[in-house]
């Protein structure tokens, strides 16, 4: 199942480029001009979810039941990697525009994969969040049998976040 149609692709990208960039016969919306488009939808569809089930954030439940503008931003994800891919079938006469998509979309999935791109969904965002204290107290480090804290004047003193 893609995360776009092809009416959201047209909404994204001009018609006469898709029509060229679709097209097998060099006419604008031949016969396979649906298909192709369909194709490279699905395409980019199935590199998003490799991309996030690899960073194991995500299910593909989650990218189906997505609302609001993180419906929006994974249609926008998946146009700009279906025009990059229809770009490379068509080997696009201009060479810059096709780099700038290829980067583009190799971008935009490493950030999904890394997380620094997420979704609007709940244990998504919680898990992004630090709760509580991080790591032991002062005290703590003190009262413990590394060597660091037997030999007071050897190492130098420890620091903690926000030095607790």
């Amino acid at each position: 199942m893609a995360y776009a149609t092809e009416a959201q692709l047209k909404e994204r990208f001009d018609n006469r480029l898709l029509g060229q960039l679709g097209s097998d016969s060099g006419q604008a919306w031949d016969a396979n001009c649906s298909t192709n488009i369909a194709a490279a939808l699905d395409d980019a569809s199935g590199m998003i979810e490799a991309a996030l089930l690899m960073g194991g954030r995500y299910t593909t439940a989650d990218l189906s039941g997505l609302t609001g503008n993180s419906a929006k931003y994974l249609v926008r994800i998946t146009c700009d990697i279906a025009i990059s891919m229809l770009m490379e079938r068509r080997k696009y006469s201009d060479d810059d525009a096709r780099v700038h998509a290829l980067e583009k979309t190799e971008e935009h999935l490493e950030m999904l994969r890394k997380g620094s791109h997420i979704f609007n969904i709940p244990a998504v965002v919680a898990a992004g969040s630090i709760h509580g204290e991080v790591g032991p107290t002062m005290v703590e480090l003190e009262n413990s049998s590394l060597i660091r804290y037997r030999t007071k004047h050897y190492y130098p003193r420890s620091r903690t976040p926000g030095d607790r």
